[in-house]
């Protein structure tokens, strides 16, 4: 699963049915050294930058993103279950680890 941010904010969730993978993508038109205003600006009300490879994002946003359907949110849900035991998720369950993916986008 990805979620992909272009500069002009457009966020799109891209392979909804992978659930091995989860990943931000950023443009080629982000800056390399993205900091944690560039992201807030970004992405407000998404999560945080916690370095520059990865951030926290709101489990629900990405919920949202994707089909509502029941089988869908099952394996969602099963996804983030899957990442907390990693140590990928905080605040109980309620921001996922992202890694940050800077390809192009299109």
């Amino acid at each position: 699963m990805i979620v992909s941010l272009s500069r002009d904010l457009t966020v799109k969730l891209l392979l909804p049915d992978d659930f091995k993978a989860l990943s931000l993508r950023l443009d080629e038109s982000w800056p390399t050294g993205l900091s944690g205003g560039d992201f807030s600006s970004g992405l407000a009300g998404w999560g945080s930058l916690e370095d520059p490879n990865h951030v926290w994002v709101r489990t629900e946003r990405l919920r949202k993103l994707g089909p509502q359907a029941a089988d869908w949110l099952a394996r969602f849900d099963a996804m983030i279950d899957k990442a907390a035991q990693y140590g990928w998720t905080r605040d109980y369950g309620a921001e996922v680890r992202m890694h940050i993916d800077r390809s192009k986008i299109s």
